[in-house]
């Protein structure tokens, strides 16, 4: 357990290093870990098994090379046999089908047959609803940060580094996330969705703000 403390310390002093040579402002190693442990004591325990539950918490299956939650798997799968369907993420679909929805994929029921943009309207409520954002709040300013850069290959360069300070379950559910997103942009000719729209109608449900965010920065 000390040996992974201390390669953890490594990863955070190098990626700093190499942000702060960028000329983005970074916290202390020391803070950083302050405002992570900050924010795990938020999280409170769910009576759901879906919503509203921590990705701790979350049940995962393998895919690919890494685990998942079960719920993004099963969701981003079905999504993709709908890749061509104008309007998906953007257009909301019957609230009352959605509550439906929920309450059987809490029961242990899947997604088959379910409305493609009931599917991907409770997508975007699971990441919203999540109790830790899948980008953690003690990160947004970092990212931010990042943003503001002018030179486009430094601004990506900036993120990529950053992205390694999230947790892994985190990192994993966000690259299996925006890969699926890169997919789905790639057929806006068909679902009229293109990186843009998707950016729009996603990052408020990854990027999260609420009252508690400056509690953890």
């Amino acid at each position: 357990m000390a040996h992974f403390a201390a390669d953890k310390d490594d990863l955070y002093t190098t990626v700093f290093s190499e942000l702060k040579h960028m000329g983005i402002k970074v916290p202390k190693v020391k803070k950083f870990k302050s405002n992570i442990l900050k924010q795990e004591k938020i999280v409170q325990p769910s009576k759901s098994r879906i919503f509203g539950v921590s990705l701790t918490d979350q049940e995962w299956i393998a895919d690919c090379d890494y685990v998942l939650p079960k719920f993004i798997v099963s969701s981003i799968t079905y999504l993709r046999e709908h890749s061509n369907k104008v309007g998906l993420f953007r257009k909301a679909g019957s609230n009352a089908r959605q509550r439906e929805l929920r309450l059987k994929l809490e029961k242990g029921e899947d997604i088959c047959g379910s409305e493609p943009n009931d599917v991907a309207s409770l997508l975007k409520q699971w990441l919203r609803e999540l109790p830790e954002p899948l980008i953690p709040q003690y990160m947004h300013d970092l990212f931010i940060r990042c943003q503001q850069l002018d030179n486009d290959e430094n601004r990506i360069t900036a993120n990529l580094l950053t992205c390694l300070l999230l947790p892994p379950n985190h990192l994993h559910t966000l690259k299996y996330l925006l890969c699926f997103l890169a997919d789905f942009a790639a057929h806006s000719d068909e679902n009229m969705m293109g990186s843009y729209n998707l950016a729009l109608c996603i990052a408020p449900n990854i990027f999260v703000l609420n009252d508690s965010a400056d509690k953890t920065r």
